[in-house]
């Protein structure tokens, strides 16, 4: 005993420490801030930490929404249960209830990342329930997926609450089954007073034996639910709290081990002890809430048997059931009536002493039932049906025949069954205990578990785990303070005047506020132009005192004109929001862009893959490269690296250099201006080594070009063994003007090829520039980018050049955009804000889950040896073995100059086989570097 003190007091202390730690992991998962510093969001070191424990509860809190997301919340109770369980033994848990509250913890993960749960700031899945639920939906189909974690969902249940959904159904079908005899009851009884109304009384016949024992068990029915409603046990919810309650650990023999002594209280008569200990149990949890003082008495082992009742009493008219909680009290040590051989035998063998009052009299005492008279019971026959523990089946012994005595015998039927199961249930050893300075194995991290199992079992099935996509927890929530759109009657009513000064009838038809403008539709009087009004832009600022007012005249397709005025609060919009919105998530393709907002504040998305390519112009600070972090950032929520990959041309130097080693890319970002060039020819020649792939594969596109590949399986034709499947290549170049300065043709023809021709193969690119002119945005490049973004420009001419029609000079910048989608109308936008921080956190979570996988190399891309070894990958390589080359080499020393336009032109080749000789001519010393767009000189 001196040993087990120590020893209790180390795991009370122990279980203390659990218990404050799971609330100050509550306290931190609570007061949870996005905006506090995280392992993934890094703030200042003067910025407020919000969370009520400090900074480490902001780290803590922040890694577990990022690991396990709504889930974090399990942790608090997790730990809470292991103190509990160290402080006290009664509150152990056994192992199948440690499984099901595993299995209900993966469900919730599931859940919160299909359904992005939130509380608080807590919300989805985290990257445990995002990559359970994003395999399962691709693996299982989403409906497969659904009832696969519906059925994890229940199995939880019932091991954690050890339900039986039999039993609940046989619940729901009993209730019904109530419900219908007592409408039948009542209709009959209805019935009976209308015939009783009219005929003369008749002497009440005697009831049969089958109908007494039909009102007793229905009787026995109703004093239970009367019972039960005066204790506050409702039913259902009772009996799991009885099963629930009973959680305690059993020591070797099988007793509750809520104190020491109690195993040395309980007395042991003959041979039934054992099974006096398993009715001593499941008399703990008996749906009939039978006494609990009962539990602690024992029994005598003097204790003799009642003697037999005789039969003539049995029959009598006026014998009725006794109760266990209606016994006296006087009455409740005696011994239980049995059977043995043709007579009554010592129950002592059957059922222990301390429950002997659980069981009803089968022979004896009464209860008063409803009305005057009592029903007799039926005599006990010779047989007894033993249970597996030995006890007798109560409703066995029964041998009166009838509906009436059958459904009497169902009552017992029905409790035996249910002791027996959960007896059958119980574990028979003591669960292994870990010393109080040992972690306990429950504590293991769950989302460790979750990730190797998953692990495993793509493995098993010879595939990759894929990197789940980015969670929105990367990305900043709405402000709770955002200005909300609201109409101004009084600036309508301000509009209406200043038409009616310049002499236009007009009627004020819709008013539709946005987050950044607020559009006026009116109709125009019969007889009234609508140049009039459209010319009138700088007299509504005036008189609205709006900084820039424009006019569509008239709205296609309708019969107004729409006047857009600015907001005197604009709103701004939010990135996650439209991320989070269901348009991005059933999203058309996998280069589904987000653009922003129209003005009646609904999300704009468009397909890259379907534009092609996308021209993007505005001055400087309107909004452009915010714009191309938002489009990037679509891409990188959307696929994968596998899926898609990047080339980012950054003249600026610093606008992408936040994207460096991201796992998209295909080359690091690219900030020379030779790399660039470089780059572009490769996109050309990677686009015709995929069209050449196409061919072999007789098909159109690089979406039938997967789909075909990937149906060979592993069939696949020798002569195809080398094919491997496409991703999508988006090429983004933020400063268009800067090329077209330093190499103007090379890179014009470049990317006029491209736009052109690599539609099909699946290679897309988005040109930026802050200087719309015509020497940068050639006639060339606006015929093949039919899809325009203008953000606000600095005249009309910028306007018209790159939207081939005014308006983008009354923007408002900050976001403010007009999209020229592909054939259609010109649409106003306001473009979501992205931070830098945003941007950081989503390049960060691919660079911690992958490694940059480069492709090629540009600044010796074009020196690469050349040949039918070269790959899809490699350059154009060294041209010392073109069969042209040393015509070229004679050429050009005659001519005292050379370019590649002119070597094109004389020898009739395309334009990359042309700019290989010309660099091998450099690299040979035959010719003298490039000076911008003027013929080299001949060195030798």
């Amino acid at each position: 005993m001196a040993t087990e003190t120590p020893r209790k007091f180390g795991r009370e202390l122990f279980g203390l420490f659990l218990l404050f730690w799971s609330l100050l992991l509550l306290l931190s998962i609570v007061t949870f801030d996005v905006n506090d510093p995280s392992l993934n969001h890094v703030v200042s070191s003067n910025a407020t930490v919000e969370n009520s424990a400090g900074l480490f509860g902001a780290y803590t809190a922040g890694l577990l929404n990022d690991v396990f997301g709504i889930g974090a919340y399990i942790w608090p109770l997790l730990f809470a249960a292991l103190g509990a369980a160290y402080v006290s033994p009664v509150y152990a848990l056994h192992w199948w209830r440690w499984c099901g509250a595993f299995l209900l913890t993966v469900v919730l993960l599931v859940l919160g990342s299909a359904w992005d749960l939130s509380l608080g700031d807590v919300s989805g899945g985290g990257m445990v329930g995002n990559a359970l639920h994003g395999n399962s939906s691709r693996y299982l189909s989403p409906v497969g997926s659904a009832l696969v974690w519906l059925f994890v969902l229940l199995i939880g249940l019932q091991l954690c609450f050890d339900i039986s959904w039999f039993a609940l159904a046989a619940l729901v079908r009993d209730a019904v089954r109530r419900r219908w005899q007592q409408h039948r009851a009542g209709a009959q009884a209805a019935a009976a007073d209308e015939r009783a109304a009219g005929e003369p009384a008749e002497p009440k016949p005697a009831r049969s034996l089958g109908e007494r024992l039909a009102a007793v068990g229905q009787g026995l029915r109703e004093l239970r639910r009367k019972t039960k409603r005066e204790m506050g046990e409702p039913g259902f919810f009772a009996r799991l709290r009885d099963r629930l309650g009973d959680i305690r650990p059993l020591t070797d023999d099988g007793m509750p081990a809520v104190y020491e002594d109690d195993k040395d209280a309980v007395a042991v008569a003959g041979d039934g002890g054992a099974q006096r200990d398993g009715a001593r149990r499941s008399s703990g949890i008996n749906r009939m809430k039978r006494l609990r003082d009962a539990r602690t008495e024992t029994p005598e082992a003097g204790d003799e048997a009642m003697p037999a009742r005789p039969a003539a009493a049995a029959e009598a008219d006026d014998v009725a059931v006794v109760l266990p909680w209606e016994m006296p009290a006087e009455q409740s040590n005696e011994p239980s009536v049995g059977v043995t051989g043709g007579g009554m035998a010592d129950a002592s063998s059957s059922y222990p002493a301390a429950c002997e009052s659980d069981a009803p009299d089968a022979a004896g005492d009464a209860v008063p039932m409803s009305g005057d008279e009592a029903v007799p019971l039926p005599p006990l026959t010779e047989s007894v049906v033993h249970g597996h523990d030995g006890r007798e089946s109560r409703s066995a012994a029964y041998a009166a025949t009838g509906p009436g005595a059958e459904e009497f015998a169902a009552i017992y039927e029905e409790e035996a069954a249910e002791a027996l199961d959960i007896t059958a249930h119980a574990p028979t050893a003591e669960p292994a205990t870990t010393a109080p300075g040992e972690p306990a194995a429950p504590s293991a991290g769950v989302g460790e578990t979750v990730k190797l199992v998953a692990h495993k079992t793509l493995a098993a099935l010879g595939r990759k785990a894929p990197v789940p996509l980015p969670g929105l927890d990367l990305l900043s929530p709405p402000a709770p303070d955002a200005v909300r759109p609201t109409e101004d009657p009084a600036r309508a009513r301000a509009l209406m005047a200043c038409l009616r000064d310049f002499d236009i009838q007009a009627e004020l038809v819709r008013v539709t506020p946005g987050p950044v403008v607020t559009m006026y539709e009116v109709r125009p009087a019969p007889g009234v132009r609508v140049n009039r009004i459209a010319n009138l832009s700088g007299e509504i600022a005036l008189s609205l005192k709006a900084i820039a007012v424009r006019i569509q005249a008239p709205i296609p397709g309708q019969d107004t004109v729409g006047i857009e005025i600015p907001n005197t609060e604009r709103q701004t919009v939010n990135f996650r929001e439209l991320v989070a919105s269901e348009a991005f998530r059933k999203g058309c393709g996998p280069l589904t862009m987000v653009l922003g907002k129209d003005i009646a504040g609904r999300p704009v998305l468009a397909d890259l893959a379907k534009m092609p390519h996308l021209l993007v112009a505005g001055a400087t600070g309107a909004g452009k490269s915010v714009c191309l972090n938002g489009i990037l950032l679509s891409l990188l929520y959307r696929t994968q690296p596998s899926e898609m990959q990047l080339l980012l041309v950054d003249p600026k130097r610093i606008e992408m250099a936040v994207y460096a080693d991201e796992p998209h890319l295909v080359h690091p970002v690219v900030k020379e201006m030779s790399d660039a060039k470089n780059a572009l020819d490769w996109a050309v020649h990677e686009m015709d080594s995929r069209y050449d792939a196409m061919a072999r594969l007789g098909v159109r596109n690089i979406t039938g070009y997967n789909q075909k590949l990937a149906s060979y399986g592993d069939a696949l034709p020798e002569d195809l063994r080398d094919l491997e499947p496409m991703s999508y290549l988006v090429i983004v170049i933020d400063e268009l003007a800067d090329l077209m300065l330093t190499a103007g043709r090379e890179v014009e023809t470049s990317i006029v090829r491209l736009a052109q021709l690599a539609r099909a193969s699946g290679i897309h690119m988005i040109l930026a520039t802050q200087r719309p002119s015509v020497n940068v945005v050639t006639g060339l490049i606006k015929a093949n980018f039919p899809c325009r973004i203008s953000f606000q420009v600095a005249s009309v001419h910028d306007s018209r050049t790159i939207l081939d029609q005014a308006g983008a000079e009354h923007l408002l910048g900050r976001g403010d955009m007009l999209f020229k989608p592909s054939g259609g109308q010109l649409q106003r936008l306001h473009g979501p804000f992205v931070s830098d921080d945003e941007v950081h956190n989503v390049v960060q979570y691919w660079k911690r889950h992958l490694s940059p996988s480069y492709k090629v190399d540009f600044a010796s891309w074009g020196q690469e040896a050349s040949g039918p070894g070269a790959g899809r990958n490699g350059g154009g390589g060294s041209a010392a073995n073109d069969p042209v080359y040393p015509a070229v080499q004679a050429f050009v020393t005659e001519q005292g100059k050379a370019s590649i336009s002119l070597v094109q032109r004389r020898f009739n080749i395309g334009f990359n086989r042309a700019a290989r000789i010309m660099e091998q001519l450099e690299q040979d010393g035959i010719i003298g570097p490039a000076s911008g767009s003027k013929p080299r000189a001949v060195v030798k």
